[in-house]
């Protein structure tokens, strides 16, 4: 699938990731018709004060 990725201050690319996939029983695949990206990541990506540097999806959650 494609994916929005952080690549450094004031850069993102679209690139190809892996498909999610179901690791434990608690675990979902939904379908998502819309996103947005937060105003924070807006100012931190565009600013260079992002933490832990390049390579993160945009909208992904831990």
């Amino acid at each position: 699938m494609k994916a929005l990725v952080f690549q450094g201050p004031g850069q993102t690319a679209w690139q190809d990731v892996p498909d999610p996939g179901i690791k434990d029983a608690a675990d979902a695949i939904i379908r998502v018709d819309a996103v947005t990206v937060c105003g924070r990541f807006c100012r931190e990506g565009h600013y260079g004060q992002c933490r832990g540097g390049g390579g993160w999806v945009l909208g992904r959650t831990s």
